[in-house]
């Protein structure tokens, strides 16, 4: 299935796997929801300085979801992580 986000819309994938400051890598709770997403795709009026394939960060309550994917309007993405 192929999903096009439309107006001011991001879809994102929730990153899985997260590395702890010792290097272990650390699978979320299933019942988390938030945190770090990668972007997949970007609707036209996406107006903020990000692009597909980086990872930001939402707040918990964003979006909706679409099997395993989230689609979340762009107010609700906080920050970007700066490698």
């Amino acid at each position: 299935m192929q999903i096009q986000p439309l107006f001011d819309r991001v879809l994102l994938e929730p990153i899985t796997l997260q590395t702890t400051t010792g290097g272990l890598l650390v699978q979320p709770s299933a019942s988390e929801r938030g945190g770090r997403m990668k972007i997949i795709s970007l609707g036209p009026a996406v107006t903020a300085p990000i692009s597909i394939g980086e990872t930001v960060f939402v707040h918990r309550h964003a979006g909706v979801e679409i099997g395993k994917f989230y689609l979340v309007k762009e107010i609700d993405i906080l920050a970007k992580e700066v490698l």
